[in-house]
């Protein structure tokens, strides 16, 4: 089964319903002088100096960008100021906010590769996307050896080596999205999520610590975002509608 691609609405979806909904955003982060000095007012101190520790100005810039739509869609949910929103972190790095009456229940994420983010936001249920730029000089069988599982490894071997590389790209952005749902990041193997299906939307169960303990199951879906980028949206097991819309400033 092919990827889904995606027709792009350029307005609010609405409210999340429950878990019955899911909401994609895509953004460029394509940014000029004008765009940074609007995106830096919804940044707090915090971030500012954040984004100031990056050495380098391109970093500094699409960190400001990036962090900016975040705060902006989430707003458009909550119905308050974007400069309002706080954000925390968990022992793994994962955001979540800290000064909403909503926050054990609006559930986001989101994650960027060249000059594209992707957005997830969701209602109660767990949720971890990652989009990659498919990069046509990538030594992708070094990456393959050290964190793809066995069974991972025996799939793309049997593959036709004009199609290698794409799904070397849907494998790893499966493994990412599934980690950044658990919102445990690299602390377990991802030699230990085997994510090797030759659909683009599975359930996965995988137990919560990588080795051992409660199993938890996860819905993995393969997207086309746009030409030469692939992604993969994790949820919590729902039977939840994905909604796609396009942010612009």
């Amino acid at each position: 089964m092919d990827s889904v691609k995606i027709n792009w609405a350029d307005k609010f979806p609405g409210c999340l319903y429950g878990i019955d909904h899911i909401h994609v955003w895509k953004a460029s982060l394509d940014y000029n002088e004008s765009k940074i000095n609007s995106a830096i007012e919804f940044l707090s101190m915090d971030e500012v100096e954040r984004a100031n520790r990056f050495y380098f100005e391109s970093d500094r810039s699409q960190f400001i960008v990036r962090r900016s739509i975040l705060k902006q869609i989430i707003a458009k949910y909550l119905e308050i100021d974007p400069k309002n929103l706080l954000f925390g972190y968990n022992l793994f790095g994962k955001p979540h906010l800290i000064n909403d009456s909503l926050k054990h229940s609006l559930k986001f994420n989101m994650s960027y590769s060249n000059n594209m983010a992707l957005y997830a936001i969701s209602y109660e249920i767990e949720v971890g996307i990652d989009i990659e730029f498919i990069q046509k000089d990538i030594e992708f069988q070094q990456i393959i050896d050290r964190f793809f599982s066995p069974n991972e490894i025996e799939y793309l071997r049997n593959i036709n080596i004009d199609k290698r590389k794409e799904e070397f790209f849907k494998i790893w952005t499966r493994k990412e999205a599934v980690l950044k749902a658990l919102g445990k990041g690299f602390s377990i193997p991802l030699q230990m999520v085997n994510v090797a299906y030759n659909r683009s939307n599975f359930i996965l169960r995988i137990n919560n610590d990588g080795n051992h303990g409660e199993k938890s199951s996860w819905n993995v879906q393969d997207l086309l975002p746009a030409n030469n980028y692939i992604a993969s949206i994790a949820k919590e097991e729902s039977d939840s509608e994905i909604f796609f819309s396009h942010f612009t400033f």
